[in-house]
């Protein structure tokens, strides 16, 4: 799931994930819009606040369900 649709169905305000997370609303609206990536401590945190529902894989389009294959 994005972040902007978890938070759309939690009610959320971008302060209160800004907030939470350690960063800047400005930085939050990024990461919603896909302009900015968040780093590796802050993607942790993203997955922690939204209980696995938002992850690494939402923010780079990878479908959770794809089988990954060795081969590169």
């Amino acid at each position: 799931m994005k972040l902007d649709q978890y938070i759309a169905k939690k009610g959320w305000q971008k302060s209160y994930v800004a907030w939470k997370l350690g960063v800047s609303e400005i930085s939050v609206a990024r990461y919603m819009s896909g302009q900015r990536l968040p780093t590796y401590s802050v993607m942790r945190k993203i997955a922690a606040l939204t209980n696995g529902h938002v992850t690494a894989n939402d923010f780079y389009g990878i479908d959770r369900k794809s089988k990954v294959s060795g081969n590169a």
